[in-house]
């Protein structure tokens, strides 16, 4: 009698001390995705035309719908219409009213079904999802069993709307009303229902919980004299706002509760852990030496992959050092990623033409095989540029470069004078055309460039400046046909245009002499 007593005694105490919580919060679950697919079924009437040959009855439905989202969703759909009596006064050969009432009916009973689908738009209020309006439009097939109107077999096209009143996340009640347009002339019929819809997927196991142990006021995973003793709020889940409750952070993530970002890096530590998957206790979650909070939010790169646009580059080098777009494989568009620039090749990521030749990094590396670094790879006395660009010769092969004369005539500012201290080095250029009748010569003039420098104005100071050595070489006895001078104003600086001595540098004529035996 004892061990009786004490065996019931113990079996009150447990159920006393554990409880089963199974309550559902739909305002916490997207529905929508967890639960898409939901069926119905609903009695009601059709309600035929007066002209229709059967009298109205009762129909049931049945239909398996899907949901998009919140507001789009789709339904298939099954309607039997079980017995459908002939209506009275019709004549079946007009399929119009006549003759007298109380004649035979031209059809004397016959039962239908509808096959069908209908596309719903749902105008509930995301905050109050109970109460469920909606509107739909579908398309279907009605089949007679007997030929009414004119056949057995009707296009349906129908429009309407309905109510559903959802008493969980599983079941609701539903109401539908349709107008249907029907056959050859086109009936208006009604057709209006009333039923059950379920969901399926909504089931949440049951949650088994124990009380009468350690408080936990915020339901964190934290006791309350836990978290008076680490110093976070025992009634707020979340002390510091960062998207983690207390408990996740102090057991599971290791982060500091009462600090939203704990390394530091300008993402709250639920951001990291929810959102962009880093580690909110690495402030570089990939090593590319940028923290995980300027790659989102500063950069737009990714925190996850230490070089984002594949330029074999780590983004944090291209940021810091480099200086060099780090979603732009490619930052200067020279046909070089940026990766191969600087490691490979030791051209400069941010100027496509490193040497200054006039031909990009990328065709001196992939296209002509030349030096990007080096503006004559032959060693002829021609630039790369010059000889790709305006030669036609072969940057790679010195011995068919054209003769290339600098001549250093020193052009006064804004003047395109030959100056008589100027003639010794004319005069050699003379000697090497009238030595080889067969040669020709392009002379190229040149100009500097200032502030207040317009581009047309000193197009144009260049072609008198070559045209005045042109002249100069005719005066001397050089025909002119073997001549040709073009001018490029300031566009082919030899050296930066930042001194006096650089642009004056830059004020200058040069030859290119093509001998008569590489014509």
């Amino acid at each position: 009698m004892r061990i009786s007593t004490m065996l019931k005694t113990s079996t009150l105490g447990f159920a006393s001390y554990c409880f089963m919580s199974t309550a559902m919060f739909a305002q916490e679950r997207d529905l929508f995705q967890e639960a898409p697919w939901n069926a119905s079924v609903s009695i009601g009437q059709i309600n035929f035309e007066g002209d229709e040959e059967v009298e109205d009855g009762t129909s049931f439905a049945f239909k398996l719908g899907y949901n998009f989202d919140e507001r789009w969703a789709v339904e298939g759909l099954f309607n039997i219409m079980p017995k459908l009596d002939g209506r009275s006064g019709l004549n079946p050969s007009r399929n119009r009213l006549g003759g007298n009432v109380g004649t035979e009916p031209a059809v004397k009973d016959t039962w239908a079904v509808r096959f069908g689908a209908d596309v719903l738009f749902h105008l509930r209020n995301t905050e109050d999802l109970r109460v469920d309006p909606f509107l739909k439009l579908g398309v279907g097939l009605m089949h007679f069993d007997e030929e009414v109107d004119s056949g057995n077999d009707e296009l349906v096209f129908t429009g309407g709307g309905g109510l559903m009143y959802h008493l969980s996340d599983a079941w609701a009640l539903r109401g539908d009303v349709q107008t249907t347009l029907a056959g050859g002339d086109t009936e208006v019929n009604l057709l209006y229902h009333i039923g059950l819809n379920y969901r399926f997927g909504t089931y949440i196991a049951p949650d088994f919980r124990v009380s009468g142990g350690v408080k936990d006021s915020d339901g964190d995973g934290l006791s309350d004299e836990l978290e008076r003793k680490i110093g976070t709020d025992p009634f707020n889940p979340d002390t510091d706002g960062d998207g983690l409750n207390d408990g996740e952070e102090y057991y599971v993530y290791k982060t500091d509760p009462l600090n939203p970002d704990t390394d530091g890096d300008g993402l709250l530590d639920g951001e990291e852990v929810n959102l962009y998957k880093t580690d909110p206790l690495n402030p570089d979650s990939d090593g590319d030496g940028l923290s995980d909070g300027d790659e989102v939010k500063v950069y737009g790169t990714d925190p996850l992959n230490p070089d984002t646009d594949g330029d074999g580059l780590k983004d944090g080098e291209e940021v810091n050092r480099y200086k060099t777009d780090p979603l732009n494989p490619d930052t200067d568009g020279d046909g070089l990623k940026d990766g191969p620039e600087v490691s490979a090749h030791g051209t400069d990521p941010l100027n496509p033409d490193s040497d200054g030749d006039r031909l990009r990094d990328g065709e001196e590396v992939l296209t002509f095989r030349t030096n990007p670094l080096d503006k004559d790879t032959d060693d002829g006395g021609v630039e790369d540029g010059h000889e790709v660009l305006d030669d036609g010769t072969n940057p790679l092969l010195g011995s068919d470069d054209l003769l290339r004369y600098e001549l250093r005539i020193e052009f006064d500012y804004n003047k395109a004078t030959i100056r008589s201290t100027d003639n010794e080095e004319l005069n050699i250029v003379t000697l090497v055309l009238l030595r080889d009748p067969a040669a020709t010569a392009v002379i190229e003039g040149h100009a500097d460039k200032r502030k207040k420098s317009k581009r047309d104005y000193n197009q144009k100071l260049s072609e008198k400046r070559a045209a005045a050595v042109r002249q100069y070489l005719i005066d001397k006895g050089v025909a002119g046909s073997r001549l040709k001078s073009v001018g490029y104003g300031f566009d082919r600086p030899l050296v930066p245009n930042d001194t006096e001595e650089n642009m004056q540098h830059n004020r200058r004529v040069e030859v290119y002499i093509r001998e008569g035996n590489k014509q």
